[in-house]
């Protein structure tokens, strides 16, 4: 029997894409359309009708390890819904165990950044609606995004015609369509933004270069994103760590006194929001005292491993395992792992229990944060025996306080 579903909504990437149509033959996608290679990666192939044997056994194994464990560590969470990071925190404060979001190191950054000196930011709408200059700092959208100019740069905005600018900065031009493109040392990415602070800030500079670029390029950028009537900067890996970042936050606030600025992290979707409204903190919290406690670097997972400083692992999800040191990675291969992982999920870990899970968007519904913070619904597009990342995160938890009683 074959099917066609309308309107997906795809998680692939930060953008949660909304219009992605699905064919299916037998249960099975076989055909993505209006989708960009990230998704087509992640539910081509993808059996929807998939008969799993119940993880009852699996969970009362992982519930044992985990109530036997003194300093256990809850990482993952990439690409998950309000319901499953609820669950993550309570199992969390519950154990007394340390819960590190997996983020990406420059979104780790920002984060450190953003407490340091505020930033000013918008949402990926009021991009499309009112940003006629745009600049990627250190990002390729291409590579990570490459839907945004499909449907957020190239159509006119309500406030913007379709001649945006559209400005590149750093190492290599990106694969994207750029009007011009700087090219520099990441090396000196702070020495440049601190130099295109003082020429916004009517600061005069004696030398001809700076960082390695021509002082009247920069003057020339100074006054491109003065003269915009709504500029917006993207900011990717590259663009270093939380001192970069903090100056392009700085750089926005002093644009923001002429015109309007706004900077956003051209990330995956926002995973450390639930832990943040119930304990102040985004990442990087440990529960062992019976109250959280924050540090972004000494408590996250990387740090943590490196150090052996964890006896149990719990990941949800294991997309951004890259993010990991070697040393970190050799560390985890050694420890008691618990792995919930989507559906049609590949990964080289071989973990003591896996607990296959629904694929929100795909076997579930639930809601997911975008890149720039917007909440939106997944909906469920068939009925599926397997359970939810959040059902199973719960049912650990009912299971460590019984074995407490």
């Amino acid at each position: 029997m074959i099917e066609t579903i309308d309107n997906v909504t795809c998680a692939a990437c930060g953008l949660i894409c909304e219009n992605v149509t699905l064919r299916i033959d037998d249960g099975q996608i076989t055909s993505v359309a209006g989708a960009c290679s990230l998704c087509e990666a992640q539910l081509l192939g993808l059996f929807l009708d998939d008969k799993q044997i119940s993880p009852a056994d699996a969970i009362d194994r992982a519930t044992e390890m985990l109530a036997s464990s003194r300093a256990p560590l809850i990482c993952g969470l990439a690409g998950s819904t309000i319901e499953t990071q609820r669950a993550a925190v309570a199992l969390a404060d519950h154990l007394g165990a340390t819960l590190d979001p997996a983020i990406p190191a420059f979104h780790r950054d920002a984060i450190v950044a953003m407490q340091a000196v505020g930033v000013s930011t918008c949402t990926l709408g009021e991009v499309k609606q009112r940003a006629d200059v745009v600049l990627f700092w250190g990002a390729d959208p291409a590579k990570s995004h490459s839907r945004l100019y499909e449907r957020f740069l190239d159509p006119p905005g309500t406030f913007v015609s379709r001649d945006r600018h559209i400005i590149g900065i750093g190492s290599q031009r990106n694969s994207n369509r750029v009007d011009e493109f700087l090219q520099i040392d990441t090396s000196e990415t702070l020495v440049i933004l601190t130099a295109l602070r003082a020429i916004i800030g009517g600061v005069e500079l004696s030398a001809e270069s700076i960082g390695g670029i021509n002082v009247q390029q920069l003057q020339q950028l100074a006054s491109r994103l003065q003269q915009a009537s709504y500029s917006v900067i993207f900011f990717g890996q590259e663009i270093g760590g939380a001192a970069e970042i903090e100056a392009i936050f700085l750089l926005v606030r002093l644009l923001n006194a002429q015109s309007r600025c706004a900077a956003i992290g051209l990330g995956g979707t926002q995973c450390e929001n639930v832990l943040t409204w119930q304990t102040g903190y985004p990442c990087g919290v440990n529960f062992s005292l019976g109250y959280p406690r924050y540090d972004p670097y000494a408590y996250s997972t990387n740090t943590l491993l490196e150090r052996g400083e964890v006896d149990a692992v719990l990941m949800v999800g294991s997309e951004n395992l890259a993010e990991l040191s070697t040393a970190a990675q050799s560390q985890l291969a050694k420890l008691p792992l618990i792995l919930l992982e989507n559906a049609g999920s590949t990964s080289s870990l071989d973990p003591t229990i896996r607990i296959t899970t629904a694929r929100p968007g795909v076997h579930c519904g639930g809601t997911i944060f975008r890149m720039d913070g917007v909440p939106l619904k997944l909906r469920a597009i068939r009925d599926s025996s397997l359970p939810t990342a959040a059902s199973v995160l719960t049912t650990l938890q009912a299971g460590v306080c019984s074995s407490c009683v």
